[in-house]
């Protein structure tokens, strides 16, 4: 009976060996199966040219323990791994921290990964990586985790383009930095905090599931082509997406050329879709603000629905015109009371001291209360400023004295000179979008509170 036993046994550990082999060879194999259904994918070394072939039809296995993966013995003479046609996907961890140089994937693979290839030679390769740190391989946008504030490299952290000829965005691509030590110890997505926007090109014919699932500012997707074109792309998620603009151009204004102090801000507020040009297409940055154009704007960072606010409780704001809605929206949120006489003064140009009580108004009434702002990231921003050092300070208005020295603690407002602030100067529409940025995107969206 025992030699019975023991025969079955050995039977079965030779059974049970049999059938791991794919998933954990010996340290003289070069080739063996790879598949998430056994022999559908197949794996083979080549120790003369150190590349790693992936061949066969469907997914391979998602390797997670790095003692498992057949091809581990060969981590550091491993220099090229080329899957072919009819690999679905790459192991989500099967590849990470080796010396691998040089990466060749097929067309159609939509089992990819932010983690995919993390930690090898590729990843720090100036042939993989773009401006930003992005990192791509071929027609596949694989990690732009790297683009956020904090961590990148850009020099408008908040707004990304993907590289023209890209067809696959894949699996979290934009979610955080990773975090992990080293093989075994797995990866962790983190959080992208910065990126508010992303141009996506025509190109683009997959977009894989939650690729801004760890983007807590993001907001809006530019695509270059029209709604018919965005429809005929696979899957297309974009979780988190507020709104999705198409025939995206990066800059519709002939008059805000490159390199000018205010030029990035007006193409943010542009984007963000908080200031338009003006009925000409045209930006006009020398033109004053009107007041209508500026509690316009107020209502867009509010997103402000703005439907409800029918009728009007000033005399010189029409019914129906565009601004009509935005001032109504004000005025019952006590942001305004106009300017005397039962008028509004619709397009009256706005003044420093103006703008920055509506600020104020808008920041204490409204964004305070309702929008889940921060008060230590709030602290943190706000600055001691000397407002003694502005010898036109005492020009002010009386009523506008907080809102100028809140303004410019906060680093909306900065002097016109070394020592002067010209309160009762008007502003410009260059002027008014580089406050606004500033407003929205360090204090609005820079101090909101995500948990």
């Amino acid at each position: 009976m025992r030699k019975i036993i023991a025969a079955v046994l050995s039977v079965f550990i030779m059974i049970c060996s049999l059938c791991t082999a794919s998933y954990a060879g010996s340290d003289d194999e070069t080739h063996g199966y790879c598949g998430a259904e056994g022999e559908n994918v197949s794996w083979h070394f080549d120790d003369t040219t150190g590349t790693l072939t992936i061949s066969g039809s469907g997914r391979m296995y998602n390797y997670w323990e790095y003692d498992k993966i057949p091809w581990a013995h060969f981590k550091d003479e491993i220099k090229k791994v080329v899957f072919d046609e009819g690999v679905t996907n790459v192991s989500e961890c099967g590849f990470n921290y080796w010396n691998i140089e040089e990466i060749v994937l097929h067309d159609g693979m939509t089992g990819l990964h932010q983690n995919s290839f993390w930690g090898t030679a590729a990843r720090r390769s100036p042939d993989y990586l773009d401006e930003y740190g992005a990192f791509y391989v071929g027609n596949y946008l694989i990690d732009a985790g790297y683009v956020g504030g904090s961590t990148g490299k850009l020099n408008d952290s908040r707004h990304y383009v993907v590289r023209e000829g890209t067809k696959y965005i894949v699996w979290d691509a934009f979610d955080g930095p990773l975090s992990g030590f080293g093989p075994g110890e797995g990866l962790v997505d983190t959080v992208n905090y910065d990126l508010e926007t992303i141009v996506i090109p025509t190109s683009v014919t997959y977009i894989a599931p939650y690729i801004f699932e760890l983007c807590w500012s993001f907001g809006t997707v530019l695509y270059r082509g029209t709604q018919e074109q965005w429809d005929q792309i696979e899957n297309h998620d974009v979780t988190r997406a507020d709104s999705i603009k198409f025939n995206y151009v990066d800059n519709p204004f002939a008059d805000v050329p490159d390199g000018k102090w205010y030029t990035e801000s007006v193409l943010y507020c542009s984007r963000m879709g908080l200031l338009s040009g003006v009925a000409d297409g045209s930006f006009a940055p020398a033109t004053y603000i009107s007041r209508a154009m500026f509690v316009t704007v107020l209502s867009r960072i509010d997103r402000a629905v703005l439907s409800q606010y029918t009728g009007t409780s000033f005399t010189d704001v029409e019914e129906g015109q565009w601004y009509a809605k935005p001032i109504e929206w004000a005025y019952r949120n006590g942001l305004t009371a106009g300017v005397g006489g039962g008028r509004f003064g619709v397009s009256e140009p706005l003044t420093r001291e103006q703008l920055s009580t509506f600020l104020y108004a808008y920041f204490f009434k409204i964004a305070l209360k309702n929008k889940h702002l921060e008060p230590m990231r709030l602290d943190y921003l706000k600055k001691d400023v000397d407002i003694s050092k502005y010898s036109d300070f005492a020009n002010t208005s009386k009523w506008a004295e907080k809102p100028m020295k809140w303004a410019v603690s906060f680093g909306l407002i900065s002097g016109t000179s070394a020592n002067t602030l010209s309160p009762k100067a008007y502003a410009t529409r260059a002027q008014a979008a580089v406050i606004v940025d500033h407003f929205y995107s360090d204090i609005m969206i820079g101090c909101r509170c995500y948990y």
